[in-house]
């Protein structure tokens, strides 16, 4: 059996953070040797997927390639900028888990312009979600996203999409809609919450068109909204995969059963993340019901 240092990649792995030293790293797995390998890959994957249970798909992607005689796969965690342009450079093959991107539209005529405008026709992750609304909270800064922390005092950047002023538009608009809006139900009194719902129907291939019974809801805030642009402020986004109508039969739209949850949330976690109650410039009043409150525009 050949060792680590004949394996393809050693002359670099040594430098990520979480190398796998050699194939068949699970137990009960058999170690191989690198040169009777007819396919050799190695899996480089964001470290945030070493927390918790976030490896078990890696692990059983690992698994299966090393199940194969024919394979050999090495594995990392590492920040996965820096091992892609590795491996690009090296001519080297890889697989990543990041390797999605929004789906959109395939042509973009005035029909797809239309349609997008509302939100129809584009589909992108939570994640994705949440750093587009960072920018549209943060005074106009699209800034990447971590669950790693960072040391004390550390810069993170990225590149300005938009003004300090349309930053403060948007929150002050987010203000608007829980103390006047669709997302009422998510006000926490002195926290300042903003938020925007969101209502999207299904595309269901059995009819070629969009589902008029099963949705996706959610509610995505930020708090709290007053204050410069650059202040500290927290995000929340939940979203719900075909709600059911409660027993009034209200449609289960997003400020009807994404919004509450919202606003329980920000009132638990607040106190944890220092954000204190105070008076609020844009008071809450819920005045009557109206019939715009059991739903909003998809």
């Amino acid at each position: 059996m050949t060792t680590f240092a004949d394996h393809p990649y050693a002359s670099f792995l040594h430098e990520v953070e979480k190398p796998a030293r050699y194939a068949g790293g699970e137990a009960g797995q058999a170690h191989k040797d690198w040169s009777a390998a007819l396919a050799r890959v190695c899996l480089a994957f964001p470290d945030v997927y070493d927390i918790g249970m976030s490896h078990l798909g890696f692990k059983i992607l690992y698994k299966i390639l090393n199940d194969d005689p024919r394979t050999l796969a090495e594995r990392c965690y590492t920040p996965w900028i820096d091992m892609e342009a590795e491996l690009r450079a090296r001519k080297l093959p890889l697989l990543s888990l990041e390797s999605a991107r929004p789906l959109t539209p395939k042509v973009w005529n005035e029909d797809a312009m239309a349609s997008t405008s509302f939100g129809h026709g584009i589909d992108v992750s939570p994640l994705a979600l949440a750093r587009a609304y960072g920018a549209l909270l943060n005074g106009g800064y699209l800034l990447p996203l971590t669950v790693k922390k960072l040391e004390p005092g550390t810069k993170v950047t990225g590149p300005r999409v938009l003004s300090d002023k349309t930053s403060l538009e948007v929150l002050q608009l987010m203000r608007a809609n829980v103390t006047g809006g669709s997302g009422k139900s998510a006000n926490v009194v002195g926290l300042n919450v903003g938020g925007k719902t969101g209502t999207g129907d299904k595309y269901d291939p059995a009819i070629r068109g969009y589902s008029h019974t099963r949705q996706v809801s959610s509610f995505a805030a930020a708090f709290p909204t007053d204050g410069p642009p650059s202040a500290p402020r927290y995000f929340v986004f939940i979203m719900l995969d075909e709600p059911h109508p409660d027993k009034t039969g209200a449609d289960p739209t997003g400020g009807i059963v994404a919004a509450p949850a919202v606003g329980k949330v920000i009132e638990r976690i607040a106190p944890f993340v220092g954000v204190r109650r105070r008076a609020e410039l844009v008071a809450f009043d819920p005045g009557p019901p109206t019939p715009d409150d059991a739903g909003e525009e998809r």
